[in-house]
Protein backbone atom coordinates (compact mmCIF):
# COMPACT_ATOMS: atom_id res chain seq x y z
CA UNK A 1 0.00 0.00 0.00
CA UNK A 2 2.85 2.41 0.90
CA UNK A 3 3.78 2.25 -3.18
CA UNK A 4 0.10 2.85 -3.66
CA UNK A 5 0.45 6.42 -1.80
CA UNK A 6 3.79 7.12 -3.16
CA UNK A 7 2.53 6.99 -6.52
CA UNK A 8 -0.56 9.09 -5.81
CA UNK A 9 1.63 11.66 -4.15
CA UNK A 10 3.88 12.07 -6.81
CA UNK A 11 1.45 12.02 -9.64
CA UNK A 12 0.01 14.66 -7.49
CA UNK A 13 2.75 16.68 -7.44
CA UNK A 14 4.21 16.71 -10.75
CA UNK A 15 0.47 17.94 -11.69
CA UNK A 16 0.93 21.01 -8.98
CA UNK A 17 3.68 23.06 -10.89
CA UNK A 18 1.97 23.08 -14.54
CA UNK A 19 -1.78 24.28 -12.93
CA UNK A 20 -0.20 27.15 -10.37
CA UNK A 21 -0.87 25.11 -7.30
CA UNK A 22 1.03 25.00 -3.99
CA UNK A 23 1.06 22.47 -1.18
CA UNK A 24 -0.16 23.53 1.92
CA UNK A 25 -0.33 20.02 4.31
CA UNK A 26 -0.16 16.68 3.27
CA UNK A 27 -1.37 13.33 5.38
CA UNK A 28 -1.58 9.78 3.46
CA UNK A 29 -3.47 10.45 0.54
CA UNK A 30 -4.93 13.86 1.78
CA UNK A 31 -3.42 17.09 0.22
CA UNK A 32 -4.64 21.01 1.07
CA UNK A 33 -3.26 22.38 -1.82
CA UNK A 34 -4.01 26.42 -2.79
CA UNK A 35 -4.19 27.43 -6.28
CA UNK A 36 -4.33 31.24 -7.48
CA UNK A 37 -7.71 30.82 -8.54
CA UNK A 38 -10.68 28.30 -8.30
CA UNK A 39 -10.84 27.49 -12.39
CA UNK A 40 -7.03 26.64 -11.99
CA UNK A 41 -7.85 24.02 -9.04
CA UNK A 42 -10.70 22.69 -11.02
CA UNK A 43 -8.29 22.21 -13.98
CA UNK A 44 -6.17 20.80 -11.62
CA UNK A 45 -8.53 18.46 -10.19
CA UNK A 46 -9.69 17.25 -13.37
CA UNK A 47 -6.37 16.64 -14.74
CA UNK A 48 -5.65 14.86 -11.69
CA UNK A 49 -8.46 12.25 -11.97
CA UNK A 50 -7.35 11.49 -15.48
CA UNK A 51 -3.69 10.82 -14.52
CA UNK A 52 -4.52 8.76 -11.87
CA UNK A 53 -6.82 6.66 -13.81
CA UNK A 54 -4.12 6.17 -16.40
CA UNK A 55 -1.08 5.03 -13.77
CA UNK A 56 -0.20 1.56 -13.79
CA UNK A 57 -1.46 0.81 -10.34
CA UNK A 58 -0.38 -2.81 -8.35
CA UNK A 59 -2.49 -5.54 -9.79
CA UNK A 60 -3.46 -6.43 -5.87
CA UNK A 61 -4.93 -2.85 -5.58
CA UNK A 62 -6.50 -2.69 -8.85
CA UNK A 63 -8.20 -6.27 -7.68
CA UNK A 64 -9.58 -5.31 -4.67
CA UNK A 65 -10.70 -2.39 -6.16
CA UNK A 66 -13.04 -4.50 -9.10
CA UNK A 67 -14.33 -7.12 -6.34
CA UNK A 68 -15.34 -3.94 -4.15
CA UNK A 69 -17.06 -2.37 -7.52
CA UNK A 70 -19.04 -5.72 -8.53
CA UNK A 71 -20.10 -6.04 -5.21
CA UNK A 72 -21.75 -2.33 -4.85
CA UNK A 73 -24.97 -1.12 -5.63
CA UNK A 74 -25.03 -0.52 -9.32
CA UNK A 75 -27.12 2.84 -8.78
CA UNK A 76 -26.04 6.33 -7.74
CA UNK A 77 -28.09 8.64 -5.84
CA UNK A 78 -25.26 11.53 -6.05
CA UNK A 79 -26.27 13.90 -8.99
CA UNK A 80 -24.77 14.50 -12.20
CA UNK A 81 -21.75 16.71 -12.58
CA UNK A 82 -22.33 20.12 -14.12
CA UNK A 83 -19.13 21.48 -15.85
CA UNK A 84 -20.36 22.12 -19.09
CA UNK A 85 -20.89 25.94 -18.45
CA UNK A 86 -17.16 26.07 -18.87
CA UNK A 87 -16.74 23.57 -21.46
CA UNK A 88 -14.24 21.64 -20.16
CA UNK A 89 -15.19 18.35 -21.59
CA UNK A 90 -12.77 15.24 -20.93
CA UNK A 91 -9.97 15.48 -22.53
CA UNK A 92 -6.90 17.40 -22.10
CA UNK A 93 -7.06 19.13 -25.08
CA UNK A 94 -10.76 21.07 -24.44
CA UNK A 95 -9.36 21.61 -20.88
CA UNK A 96 -6.58 23.47 -22.34
CA UNK A 97 -8.81 25.17 -24.71
CA UNK A 98 -11.24 26.29 -21.76
CA UNK A 99 -8.38 27.12 -19.83
CA UNK A 100 -7.04 29.69 -22.46
CA UNK A 101 -10.56 31.26 -22.97
CA UNK A 102 -11.39 32.29 -19.73
CA UNK A 103 -10.51 35.78 -18.17
CA UNK A 104 -7.99 36.39 -15.83
CA UNK A 105 -8.97 38.74 -12.75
Amino acid sequence: MDHAIDMHNRCIRDLLFEYGGHEIRNEGDSFVLSFHDALDGIFFCLRAQEKLQSLNWPHRLTSQVRERAKAAPQASLAPEPRIDAYDVGSSATSLSRARSRRRRW
